[in-house]
């Protein structure tokens, strides 16, 4: 988490003001309230700190048991014997829990289809996109420390 707050931050002494991530934050709070949830708790408190930075457009690239089944290649983090596809659905129930704990938009693609087809779903979301303030508050006290 430490370097992707440090990515963050060199993107705004850049002046970069839209970028492409994979999961953000919201992937690696999802994980850690599965694994260790203490630091999802610190994680959280750092992602209220960067919504006051940034407007994030969200995407969630969505699957089924039968397709990540076939895709699924590696073993589940840490050697710990569970099921794959359990521990993804628990990330993924974990990460729409937070979308809605935060009251986070987020456009939902049909990630089963082909690469060609995801990326131009991707694209038409992307260009019919303004840069503009949240229209939606978020669940966030703001941040005094």
């Amino acid at each position: 988490m430490k370097r992707e707050l440090e990515r963050d931050d060199s993107f705004l002494s850049q002046g970069i003001k839209a970028a492409v991530v994979e999961t953000w934050h919201i992937g690696n709070i999802a994980y850690a309230e599965i694994r260790t949830p203490s630091v999802a708790s610190e994680y959280k408190a750092l992602l209220k700190k960067q919504f006051l930075k940034y407007n994030p457009l969200f995407f969630f690239l969505d699957i089924s048991e039968e397709t990540f089944r076939e895709r699924a290649n590696k073993p589940v983090p840490l050697g710990i014997e569970e099921d794959q596809f359990i521990f993804y659905q628990n990330i993924k129930n974990n990460i729409l829990s937070l979308f809605n704990e935060y009251n986070i938009d987020y456009h939902s693609i049909d990630a089963n289809q082909n690469t060609d087809k995801v990326m131009k779903d991707i694209n038409e979301i992307l260009s019919d996109q303004k840069t503009t303030p949240r229209d939606r508050p978020l669940n966030v006290a703001p941040f005094s420390g």
